[in-house]
């Protein structure tokens, strides 16, 4: 007998589109070429009164302002309501103000790297939790330490308005949704307006009842997030979402259909945002846009960029909208249900960017997963990411998390893993073995970094749009310790141990230096709060503590290891010419590498050290096993000094999203071939052009890295040619691959399936390739909106056949 499951999965009319949802993925396409507007930032929330109160409080304050008075649009194809526009135009919110010019710069303005506990928002309902924080005043009043009272209490005043504030904004549209009924003509649409009408008055007030009620919630808090710049992760979707479309389904209150389109729904809003005119989001002068943000200056999170050549605007369509489907469960029984097929068919039909979507798998994954997964990553776009939950939970577990939260797991704003709902998820950046390598060939000293920076300046109290949105807790790494003058290193080894000696002493500064701030004053500064965040945070509730100051479950910090094919490739051809071969002493590779390739003999040199010299990605153990001792150091020092903060949880992890072209620009020249401020190789990937091998090879390479340990991920990424996957055939081929990953223990893995020749016509006729998707280290982007530099990089991505 047929169960529900396998109907979601080879029922073909839930891949097509029902005219609402039609309606609606019309109307989005066509939204996506207007310039949009912004709203509330030049609003405020400062007053002779409220200037007396805790930074907690006034961002309390204006966040409700957003809640309560922000424009709402309903739309006549809306089955999940909840979007800001105003006549067609998609409205982004800013925080009005609510900082003194003096307190810039100790808070930060935005949110990302977080997931919410939807599952107890669902179940409990936000009314339920209000209860439950008022019931905790005497707590807080019980504190003998009047700061500490004092916070507590305004932590609770805080989290109950801005909770409140979310389900104002839901009565808002129940209101708008219950007029609108009376003045509907059509019975049909009238009865789907009162219907949704009940529902906004019910979610995400009290606990949900059905797959309608729950998404909607889920849908309203997430909104709520977005509109204040907090760019949250959905999470492991499916899983919270099954038990209320079991229970719709066993009391035969819901058929599939329906359920399909109540999915497509929510995912077309998770769009509605999305851009594809670079003309309409650049922006020359932020002080013309009307509802600007006036503290701080703008960027891509606000969906406008004053520059359209960087790797900041080719993240525009980025807003950290992660889901994840399938999975193990802490049983080891499979994850999948109904609803995983669901969301893989509405991604396969609409073929946009957001939200990011991630299979999580593992070496029991039901084949029918494997192949349906395999059908959509045929259809381009580097979607659905892969993840294996059989290394994942288990590198959680070995850093001392149950296997149930871990199991738990979601991804954060990109690739990386986050415990939902559970932790203050953060991470330091910048821990490049490229750079490593520059350092222990000069000294400590970086051939560029540090001249860079000389006159440079900080923000400016006096003028806030000379401040980001973001502030966070980080160790700017320069210099590194002394090491030997090259000329004393005499052996490979003498230069693997003075790079290993760099790479200990940027860990251990970095991991002090984030430890002790943190403890200090939060990890986003000590007048940092995020209220409604900490009411779905596990552990802030019980401690009257948010989640940016150690109220989480777990703190939980992300050591993010960059470069290391650069790095691997580099220090074989150093290997080979001067070590082996004795072509040229280290010195003279300094020197050569200070001058960046300068000159005819110069030239020659990196052309051979390009062709002639072993990359990383191709199966070759001579520089396989430099990239392995590498990381192989990289987790042991990581292991080693994470111990000596119990409190924390350091987890290693490689990866660079996709700011490969910001991170390569304080770099100097390297001795792969690389020139100096040129990219680096995105994630755990072959630097780009050099995996000729094959992708067999390419995962061979990869699969000799010791990622086990990395539960906040490690991910390769792979371009596939569209030759030779037509058809049933070419689908078992790309299965197969996505198998043979799994059962070898592969982290994650991406596969962007397109064509060097498609992506030639697209920069050549942008106009007709506007749908076409490519894969950016932790999201998808459409390809066409990308800087040539980025166009570029993807078009140096070796294409793989499988023939």
């Amino acid at each position: 007998m047929e169960t529900i499951v396998d109907q979601a999965r080879t029922d073909l009319s839930l891949r097509g589109m029902s005219p609402k949802i039609r309606l609606h993925f019309d109307t989005l396409e066509h939204r996506m070429r207007r310039r949009q507007r912004m709203w509330g930032g030049d609003l405020s929330v400062l007053n002779e009164e409220t200037v007396r109160r805790s930074a907690a409080i006034r961002r309390s304050l204006a966040f409700e302002k957003v809640m309560r008075e922000m424009p709402l649009a309903l739309e006549p194809y809306d089955v999940v309501v909840g979007s800001c526009a105003i006549e067609g135009a998609v409205v982004r919110c800013a925080l009005p103000i609510y900082l003194l010019n003096q307190e810039l710069g100790y808070c930060s303005l935005q949110m990302s790297h977080k997931c919410p506990d939807y599952e107890t928002l669902l179940r409990r309902g936000l009314r339920s939790i209000i209860d439950e924080l008022k019931s905790r005043r005497p707590q807080a009043q019980a504190q003998p330490f009047a700061d500490v009272r004092q916070s507590q209490l305004d932590f609770i005043e805080a989290c109950v308005r801005e909770a409140e504030a979310v389900i104002a904004l839901a009565n808002r549209y129940s209101d708008i949704t219950e007029a609108a009924a009376r003045k509907e003509s059509d019975p049909i649409r009238r009865e789907e307006l009162l219907e949704i009408s009940r529902v906004c008055r019910r979610v995400p007030e009290f606990p949900a009842t059905g797959l309608h009620e729950a998404l909607q919630s889920l849908w309203f808090f997430n909104l709520a997030m977005i509109e204040v710049y907090s760019n949250i992760s959905i999470g492991h979707i499916d899983a919270v979402l099954n038990p209320y479309f079991e229970s719709d389904w066993s009391a035969g209150k819901i058929t599939l259909a329906r359920a399909q389109d109540l999915v497509d729904s929510f995912v077309l809003h998770v769009n509605d945002r999305a851009q594809v005119d670079p003309k309409q989001y650049y922006l020359k002068d932020q002080k013309s846009l009307p509802g600007a943000p006036q503290q701080c200056r703008i960027g891509y999170g606000y969906g406008f960029v004053t520059s359209l050549e960087n790797d900041q605007a080719d993240a525009i369509n980025h807003w950290g909208q992660n889901i994840l489907i399938s999975g193990l469960n802490a049983d080891g029984s499979d994850a999948t249900n109904a609803l995983t097929y669901l969301f893989l068919n509405a991604h396969e039909k609409f073929s946009m960017t957001s939200p990011v979507l991630t299979v999580r798998m593992h070496k029991n994954t039901p084949p029918q997963l494997l192949h349906r997964a395999a059908e959509v990553l045929k259809t381009g776009g580097g979607m659905p990411y892969i993840n294996n939950d059989d290394v994942i939970v288990a590198g959680y577990e070995r850093l001392g998390v149950p296997r149930e939260d871990g199991c738990k797991y979601a991804n954060s704003n990109c690739w990386e893993t986050l415990l939902q709902g559970m932790c203050n998820q953060e991470m330091i950046r910048g821990l490049n073995f490229l750079y490593f390598l520059e350092l222990a060939l000069n000294q400590g000293q970086p051939f560029l970094y540090k001249d860079d920076l000389k006159g440079q300046h900080g923000p400016d109290r006096g003028d806030p749009m000379t401040f980001g949105a973001s502030y966070c807790v980080s160790y700017n790494m320069v210099e590194g310790v002394e090491t030997k003058n090259p000329a004393a290193l005499e052996t490979f080894d003498d230069l693997m141990y003075a790079w290993k000696l760099q790479m200990d002493c940027m860990m251990s500064k970095s991991m002090e230096y984030v430890a002790a701030n943190v403890r200090a004053g939060g990890s986003h500064g000590p007048l940092d709060a995020k209220p409604i965040l900490s009411v779905l945070t596990q552990g802030c509730v019980e401690s009257l503590t948010d989640l940016t100051h150690g109220g989480a479950k777990y703190d939980l910090w992300h050591l993010m290891g960059e470069a290391v094919a650069n790095a691997a490739d580099s220090l074989a051809v150093i290997k080979k010419f001067v070590y082996d071969e004795k072509r040229l002493t280290l010195p003279q590779m300094v020197e050569i590498l200070k001058r960046d390739w300068a000159g005819e003999e110069g030239e020659s040199l990196r052309l051979k050290c390009i062709s002639e010299v072993p990359k990383f990605g191709n199966d070759i153990p001579y520089v396989d096993d430099i990239a392995k001792e590498m990381v192989d150091y990289f987790l042991q020092r990581a292991e080693f000094h994470g111990k000596k903060y119990p409190d924390f949880i350091f987890s290693p992890c490689i990866g660079t999203y996709s700011w490969i072209i910001s991170i390569g620009k304080k770099i100097g020249a390297s001795a792969e071939g690389r020139k100096a401020r040129e990219p680096i190789a995105a994630n755990l990937s072959p630097v780009p052009g050099r995996d000729v091998s094959g992708p067999t090879a390419a995962v061979r390479s990869y699969l000799k890295l010791n990622t086990a340990p990395m539960a906040a991920g490690a991910p390769i990424d792979l371009r596939v040619s569209s030759s030779g996957l037509e058809g049933e055939a070419g689908t078992k081929r790309v299965e197969g691959l996505i198998k043979a990953f799994l059962q070898e223990g592969g982290n994650m893995m991406t596969l962007t399936i397109t064509s060097a020749e498609e992506l030639r016509r697209a920069m050549a006729e942008p106009e007709k390739y506007r749908g076409l998707r490519v894969r950016m280290g932790g999201w998808s982007a459409y390809y066409v909106l990308l800087s040539r530099a980025s166009q570029e990089i993807h078009l140096k991505r070796v294409e793989h056949g499988f023939a």
